[in-house]
């Protein structure tokens, strides 16, 4: 039996399928045009794709990461043992330069300086009598170079007097022999002559007695150099007679020394029961108690100056050409939302840590309103001004690198839309783009596609949307 909605339905369907045939094919006629248009070549300059030059990331600034760090700090130690008698200052609080934080306790110091005292007077008493009794000993060795010249006299004197006894004796013995003088005045002259001889060995043996200490083989024995002069002479014998005088004087004159070093000592020992601040600044610690027993060189306290603050930043190896010192640096801290602070760079570690490959850098930044804290996170961006006209920022499919080194080649475009080549040095690769140093211009274009194929000169299509040549540089 013949079905009228079936025979419709089979109908619809050869249809549809005619429908899907005709589309297949208007694709594929389509597909083959456009293929046709693909295989034709566009001329060189047609094709190359060009690509502005920007400033490089070193052209503006340096963005680092680092933290707070006190300009100044001070450990403040007890120079002294005992306890902590009394604080001036807490933490927090604002000193100067001599300011006392501190007392010390000092009943034992000043036992010991009364003590000191008492031994200083002694030995003051001692280097006095010990400088007595040189001068008498030089007193005394002038009475006896007195007595030695007049001994000497006396020796002189009675040989003299034996002398002329002892030519009389001999012409009254010719006289008597001769019956001119008798036996009697004979042996007178002759009793005479005898006394002038034991006169004579009476002054040479007081002579000889006297000189003892007095005599050049003396001075040899105690090693000093016998002079040549009388009056040099005089002094060594002064000298020789006067040692032991000389060294009781020496050793008083050092006990009384040593004794007033100990009092001085303990002077100064009392005057730095005194624990003074050694900067100006803010007690950042305090960490004794009142009454706890101290050591010397034990801490009590810590004050730092904060007026100025350190920036401690970490500079990857890489960046550290671009640093200088005093170049300024702006940077924030979260503590103060919105505000802004300067410094510069103070100071740029000449070793680079081997486990991170960074450099240390110190910035200096004024802190008179103390708003700025050791230990605040801080974010810095250290401006390179001089950097300015020397990095740029080219796409890196627009270098051509050199095997040998980190240098390489690109293709800039002119005034007159032409191309030609410019050495350029690496600076460093990031995210498909490339900074460089060169002799580049800020704006100008530069080839990023055919770069196999671009000689010298070669004429290229600036987009229309840009003037050719150099554009005004972006600020940043």
């Amino acid at each position: 039996m013949f079905d009228p909605m079936k025979f419709r339905s089979y109908s619809y369907c050869r249809v549809f399928r005619k429908c899907i045939w005709i589309v297949i094919l208007l694709f594929l006629f389509t597909d083959c045009k456009k293929s046709e248009k693909k295989e034709e070549v566009l001329p060189l300059e047609d094709r190359i794709k060009l690509a502005k030059i920007d400033p490089g990331e070193s052209s503006s600034g340096l963005k680092v990461l680092g933290s707070v760090s006190f300009f100044k700090k001070a450990e403040v130690t007890s120079k002294i043992l005992g306890r902590i008698q009394q604080y001036f200052k807490e933490e927090g609080d604002s000193v100067l330069a001599g300011d006392v934080l501190a007392k010390m306790e000092t009943l034992n110091l000043e036992i010991q300086l009364s003590k000191d005292q008492s031994s200083v007077e002694v030995q003051t008493r001692q280097r006095d009598l010990a400088s007595a009794k040189l001068l008498i000993a030089k007193q005394r060795v002038d009475r006896e170079l007195a007595n030695i010249e007049k001994a000497e006299a006396d020796v002189r004197d009675s040989r003299e007097i034996r002398n002329n006894l002892l030519r009389s004796a001999e012409n009254k013995k010719k006289l008597n022999e001769a019956g001119a003088v008798s036996e009697t005045e004979l042996k007178s002259v002759e009793t005479s002559l005898n006394s002038a001889e034991i006169s004579l060995f009476k002054a040479e043996k007081n002579l000889a007695s006297l000189k003892m200490g007095y005599r050049p083989e003396d001075l040899n024995k105690a090693n000093i150099q016998i002079p040549k002069t009388k009056s040099e002479l005089k002094e060594a014998y002064i000298k020789l007679n006067t040692m032991i005088e000389n060294a009781e004087l020496d050793m008083a004159e050092a006990n009384f020394k040593s004794t007033l070093k100990n009092m001085e000592s303990t002077q100064l020992l009392l005057k730095e029961s005194n624990i003074k601040s050694p900067l100006s600044g803010t007690v950042a610690s305090r960490i004794k108690e009142q009454g706890e027993a101290v050591k010397e060189g034990e801490a009590l306290y810590i004050v730092v100056d904060t007026s100025k603050v350190i920036l401690k930043f970490n500079i990857g190896e890489s960046e550290l050409w671009k640093l200088k010192k005093d170049q300024k640096v702006n940077f924030i801290v979260d503590a103060y939302p919105g505000q802004n602070f300067e410094g510069k760079v103070y100071i740029i570690s000449p070793i680079v840590d081997p486990q991170s490959r960074t450099v240390e850098v110190k910035v200096l930044a004024q802190n008179e309103k103390k708003l700025l804290k050791p230990g605040m996170f801080t974010r810095g961006y250290i401006l390179l001004e001089e950097a300015r006209k020397k990095t740029f920022l080219i796409p890196l499919k627009a270098l051509i690198k050199n095997k040998e080194d980190k240098s390489g080649t690109v293709f800039v475009a002119n005034e007159e839309n032409r191309l030609f080549s410019v050495e350029v040095e690496i600076i460093k690769e990031e995210s498909g783009f490339v900074e460089v140093l060169g002799n580049l211009e800020l704006g100008r274009y530069i080839a990023i596609s055919d770069l196999n194929e671009l000689k010298e000169g070669q004429k290229v299509k600036i987009p229309k949307e840009q003037t050719p040549g150099l554009i005004e540089e972006k600020s940043y």
